[in-house]
């Protein structure tokens, strides 16, 4: 079970002994902001973006700097047990509506779940936090391993489109769906 902490650091509690903590990108030390960049520009990362280019440093620091006037979207380093296990975002957050959302596991670690711990820890911050009643994510339809993660924590196909020859599902899960 995973159990939301109000306090400054956005921090959760799991089976009450372990704890993740939400890092706000605009909240980054330097040492993070690299390694968000080299997560990012990882090529089992980067295979799954829309914008599969690597990333400039001074883009990138440009586009955190961007992020601390933009309340439409939000950016998160996931630490747990003080190890950094990926990032999740929100984009296109609507109050009381819903917000889209993405996540990635830090590639340089090998364990098990962290998809599954990234995408739990994702509905109870929009849904508690944010107070959304939705949350929308893109996915390639070629990531099958990733829908198979959405399909199993409650969300369901909306449509799927060809932009730019790219095979994309559209999911949702909303506040009612299973956390």
């Amino acid at each position: 079970m995973i159990r939301y902490i109000e306090n400054k650091n956005h921090k959760f509690n799991i089976n009450e002994s372990k704890e993740i903590e939400l890092i706000n990108y605009v909240n980054l030390c330097d040492r993070e902001k690299s390694l968000v960049l080299e997560m990012r520009n990882h090529k089992e990362i980067k295979k799954w973006m829309f914008n599969r280019n690597n990333i400039l440093e001074q883009e990138h620091l440009a586009f955190i700097e961007n992020l601390k006037n933009d309340k439409s979207r939000i950016y998160f380093l996931v630490k747990y047990e003080q190890n950094i296990i990926g990032s999740i975002n929100f984009s296109n957050i609507i109050q009381k509506k819903s917000a889209e959302f993405g996540l990635y596991a830090n590639p340089f670690i090998n364990k098990r779940g962290l998809g599954e711990l990234l995408n739990s820890v994702s509905g109870i911050y929009a849904f508690q936090k944010l107070n959304v009643k939705k949350i929308i994510l893109k996915v390639f339809s070629e990531n099958q391993r990733a829908i198979n993660l959405y399909k199993k924590s409650g969300f369901r196909l909306l449509e799927r489109k060809t932009t730019c020859c790219m095979n994309i599902q559209y999911m949702e899960r909303d506040l009612y769906g299973e956390l």
